[in-house]
């Protein structure tokens, strides 16, 4: 029998790899998005940019709720990623916001892959 604390754990886990894999799928569809504005030019750019910025609010409005359940400060960290995101995205720097964008995959994936490995140790995975 998994006794509470473990079983706590184990659940976090399951969450934290959840919502990692999420997140890492909808960081990667923003950067295609980026790159793909990074070439428009005019009305096409100024809609690009809303759009993108848009679907960033809803994946910041994720992750918030992510961080809310979890109380992961790693999460938080991938948040402000988001949030800088969103400011180079206002200033015109697509490939700053994609610079960002990396580094907010590059801490959901290192924080999904240690829940990957209670996971497997466990074996659930």
């Amino acid at each position: 029998m998994i006794k509470a604390n473990h079983a706590s754990e184990v659940r976090e886990a399951i969450l934290i790899f959840q919502f990692s894999e999420r997140f890492k799928s909808e960081l990667m569809i923003v950067v295609d998005l980026l790159e793909e504005v990074d070439r428009l030019e005019g009305d096409e750019l100024i809609g690009g940019k809303k759009i993108v910025l848009s679907l960033l609010r809803s994946l910041l409005g994720e992750i918030n709720l992510a961080s809310t359940i979890l109380g992961q400060k790693s999460i938080i960290k991938v948040g402000a990623k988001i949030e800088e995101t969103m400011d180079e995205v206002r200033s015109d720097d697509y490939s700053g916001a994609i610079r960002k964008l990396s580094e907010a995959v590059s801490q959901v994936t290192t924080k999904g892959g240690q829940a990957m490995e209670l996971l497997k140790d466990e074996g659930l995975l």
